[in-house]
């Protein structure tokens, strides 16, 4: 039988690492939606309307990606918070057995 061990204080650290590069990239890609939606006031051309259309399909892949993203990063929050069920079992567990068998 494997046994897999996950260190999860490290586990949480780069799941925050991960959180955080993900909310900085979506806000710089806010800016960028932003500033394009304003410029298609300023810009109206057939070639104008083609860029727009294939940056609004790429932040819809986008969209797509930070979902899958955000799924990976719950699972992987879950994988910690399941760890902390197991070992707080496990230490009752423990002290059960002592409880039982007469402190021995």
């Amino acid at each position: 039988m494997n046994i897999v061990k996950i260190n999860t204080e490290r586990l949480q650290e780069e799941i925050d690492k991960i959180v955080d590069i993900e909310d900085d990239f979506t806000d710089l890609f806010d800016i960028i939606k932003r500033d394009t939606e304003n410029l298609k006031e300023y810009w109206k051309t057939d070639t104008s309307e083609n860029v727009f259309h294939d940056f609004n399909n790429f932040y819809t892949n986008l969209e797509n990606v930070k979902n899958t993203l955000r799924t990976d990063i719950e699972f992987l929050e879950n994988v910690v918070n399941a760890n902390y069920v197991l070992e707080d079992d496990t230490t009752s567990n423990l002290v059960d057995e002592k409880i039982v068998e007469g402190g021995k």
